[in-house]
Parts: structure tokens; C-alpha cells; sequence
């Protein structure tokens, strides 16, 4: 061989092939990155399932707020990160106390009255009472007309 083929690199090398890796040592930094990303997914689902049965009205709003809230104190766990988002950001989260009225079907934002004689007051009631749209408009045309 002469001294301009062996100029290249060692014996056997090729001047365009990077040096071996390690087999062994690439599985464990891909093992390595399967763990992170698969602790990242639990923590998300444990995120996401904690919200939901707190009652958050927007999963994706607290999810990046309890986010921003571990990276302050990574060691608080996510049952803790929720109930302080809980206390800051009430109204995040849905009513749960025995006080929270209950929508009924049909029911609407009109009181109910006494019907009395008034035939516009009976048809407001009829109105408020079924939620039909063919009874409020009844009520409607009675309220336009002169008394």
C-alpha cells in the first residue's frame, strides 16, 4: 500500500464512516428518553384526571396553569397543585355546595308570577312555566298590544 492510500485514517475505516457508538450505550439514552416522556404522559393523565374530577370547566386552561404551578414547587404533588388552584382560581372550577340552584328543563330566567285576571300575566307564566317558544311568542304579541 502506498503512503498516499493509508493517509486517510487507520486500516480499515472509510474517511466518510463516523466512529462506532456504543450499541449498549445508545439503547440506555433511548431508554433513558422513553422514561422521561412516559412520566410526562402519567403526569398529564393524573393533571387531567384530577381537574376533571374537581370539576374544572376548562381541562386544557388548568392543566397549563397546574403545569406552570409544578415547575414553582416540583416537588408538590398534583393533588396539592389543585387544591391551591382551587383556592386561587375559583371560578375555574364548577359550584359544588348545596346551595347551587338546579336548572330545571324548561325553566327559564322569567319569575313566575300569580296569574290573576291579567291574560298577559297568565300567558307570561304559561311562557316561563313550559320554555316553548310558541308560548312566548303568544306572550309577546299580548304585551304589545294597549292595555
Amino acid at each position: 500500500m502506498s503512503d498516499a492510500e493509508n493517509t486517510s485514517g487507520s486500516e480499515g475505516e472509510s474517511p466518510n464512516r463516523s466512529p462506532a457508538v456504543d450499541p449498549l450505550a445508545a439503547l440506555t439514552v433511548e431508554l433513558e428518553s422513553t422514561r422521561r416522556t412516559l412520566a410526562a404522559i402519567r403526569r398529564e393523565r393524573d393533571v387531567h384526571k384530577g381537574l376533571f374530577e374537581a370539576g374544572a370547566h376548562d381541562l386544557d386552561i388548568g392543566a397549563a396553569m397546574i403545569e406552570r404551578d409544578a415547575q414553582a414547587s416540583p416537588e408538590k404533588p398534583v393533588v396539592e397543585l389543585i387544591a391551591d388552584l382551587r383556592k386561587r382560581k375559583p371560578g375555574l372550577f364548577a359550584r359544588t355546595s348545596a346551595t347551587t340552584p338546579v336548572q330545571r328543563p324548561g325553566a327559564s330566567a322569567m319569575s313566575v308570577r300569580p296569574a290573576g285576571d291579567d291574560p298577559r300575566r297568565a300567558a307570561a307564566d304559561r311562557a316561563a312555566a313550559s320554555g316553548d317558544r310558541s308560548s312566548l311568542m303568544a306572550y309577546l304579541r299580548l304585551r304589545r298590544q294597549p292595555a
